[in-house]
């Protein structure tokens, strides 16, 4: 008995250790020039949406927008606390929360691999793997929502795993199941692909006689309420989302949609590897006696495991590609399909843990480990588009009494302006030009045009008051239509003078100055 209990403690302080280390080195991957990169249009949207009050971004969630509503909530208590301690909302602070939650879904990864293959180096190793996709990096740092869905499906899996598996406790994990999907779809929208695959796999495993129909339909009964739980999330979803800019997919797309997250050609030393240890996965899955080599195993439990996988990575890009042609739902994306990664990962520890011969498995390891190593540094302090550089250079020429017109506020011109006035306690106030930006508007305004509609208007310019004689005015243009400024162009090229220009490379922002005469 008491070698069981000593049994007992060293395999808990083993996991433990090797928990700390998990955190330790994603950790490092996540905050590692976490700063670094401009804080951008969307994360200004974040940030600016956030700063507002509860009522607010529930009112612009629950009417338009519908995505991420979790995060936005986070973020809002996150500014408060930042405000509390008189922290200014730099990228590093406002980035907390996201590098967090990556490396909370890490650590939630290993105990997924952990509990599915019974082996703590595999499950380490799949989280090696995991921590080689700089794209996931990349946007793990940013202020959105990304990690938030990492985290909350590998949870909703674990949960529903221990739910079809688990001895005891079952109830438990059953809550766990309609809370953790619950919550991954109030962080992303794009969840919902993952459920419909939850859905499929877990009828696939009734037919196949690998779970019992009380299971399967107690699993029903955890998705009726999770839809309950999510009813105020459907005129949203009805509606589309924003997401109207995000072009149509190619196959193509789809095909290299891995090679994407990797940032790896199809070709690449690393993408064959990847490939070599599914392929390994797969054709011990079969399990057919002419095709598998005997040096190829898997038990039932690793068979049910890469159930999980194969439908997790394989069938939310297939659901998302499709409904991108129905009803205009453009949704493929890569960004919108970052866990299916984790699917590819449940797949890959499963083809390491089917060769039977302990020394190619050592081999393989090594070859991963040198392979995938070098990724961990790729995807820190990435800017997806550089707006420090163009406001802060913008803000040194500024002066007091100057106009401010934003000319695309569709585009995020006006909030990402306001969140490096506020973040970097700028003397700039923008004034109440015509079609300035307000949460009102960006809910009720019924086309994109509207957003620079009167912005560009000469005679809404004019009523205003922005067109005094004596006065002078920033133009702010973000991605305006060339051919929706021309009445404007018009009038300041008889009415006024251009004093200066400022633009550089790679700016995703422009600022013109002009002096009415």
């Amino acid at each position: 008995m008491k070698r069981l209990f000593r049994n007992n403690a060293h395999s808990i302080m083993e996991n433990i250790m090797l928990i700390l280390a998990i955190i330790a080195v994603s950790s490092m991957v996540i905050f590692h020039h976490l700063g670094q990169g401009s804080i951008w249009r969307d994360e200004a949207f974040s940030v600016e949406l956030s700063k507002e009050s509860l009522g607010v971004i529930s009112h612009v969630l629950f009417t338009i927008e519908g995505n991420m509503y979790l995060y936005y909530v986070i973020l809002h208590f996150w500014l408060n606390v930042l405000t509390l301690f008189h922290i200014s909302w730099l990228a590093f602070p406002v980035r907390i929360p996201n590098a967090v939650g990556y490396v909370l879904a890490s650590v939630a990864l290993y105990a997924l691999l952990r509990t599915m293959y019974h082996t703590k180096w595999l499950a380490v190793m799949g989280v090696v793997f995991f921590l080689g996709f700089p794209f996931i990096v990349t946007y793990s740092q940013q202020a959105r929502s990304f990690s938030l869905f990492l985290l909350f499906t590998v949870l909703s899996y674990l949960s529903l795993w221990q739910f079809l598996n688990a001895p005891r406790h079952r109830r438990v994990w059953w809550i766990s199941y309609v809370l953790t999907s619950t919550l991954d779809l109030y962080s992303f929208l794009n969840s919902l692909f993952y459920v419909a695959a939850q859905f499929i796999l877990v009828w696939t495993l009734w037919r196949k006689g690998d779970t019992d129909r009380t299971h399967f339909l107690q699993f029903l009964w955890a998705l009726a309420l999770g839809a309950g739980l999510g009813l105020p999330l459907l005129p949203p979803i009805l509606a589309g989302g924003q997401v109207g800019w995000v072009p149509l997919p190619t196959l193509s797309e789809a095909i290299h949609l891995i090679p994407t997250y990797l940032e790896q050609s199809l070709t690449s030393p690393l993408m064959i590897l990847i490939v070599l240890l599914g392929s390994f996965a797969i054709v011990a899955w079969i399990r057919l006696p002419s095709t598998v080599p005997s040096w190829l195993q898997l038990t039932h439990r690793d068979e049910m495991a890469l159930w999980f996988g194969l439908t997790w990575m394989i069938l939310p890009p297939a659901e998302s590609y499709v409904s991108s042609y129905i009803r205009d739902y453009h949704v493929f994306d890569p960004v919108y399909l970052l866990p299916t990664v984790e699917g590819l990962i449940i797949l890959l520890v499963g083809g390491l843990k089917a060769i039977r011969s302990l020394q190619t498995q050592l081999t393989l390891i090594a070859l991963s480990v040198f392979l995938v190593v070098p990724q961990w540094i790729k995807g820190q302090g990435v800017s997806l588009e550089n707006w420090r550089q163009p406001v802060l250079t913008w803000a040194h020429d500024y002066r007091a009494g100057q106009e401010i017109v934003c000319m695309d506020n569709i585009g995020g011109c006006q909030y990402t302006i306001q969140y490096y006035i506020d973040a970097y306690h700028l003397p700039i106030k923008i004034g109440n030009y015509p079609g300035h930006f307000t949460w009102n508007e960006y809910i009720n305004l019924p086309a994109k045009g509207a957003y620079f509609a009167e912005a560009v208007n000469v005679n809404k310019l004019r009523q205003a008051g922005y067109l005094k004689p004596g006065r002078s005015i920033w133009f702010i243009f973000n991605s305006v239509p060339p051919n929706a400024t021309v009445s404007l162009d018009h009038w300041l090229h008889q009415h006024a003078v251009m004093i200066k220009q400022l633009t550089g490379h790679n700016w995703p922002v422009s600022f013109v100055l002009y002096h009415i005469k």
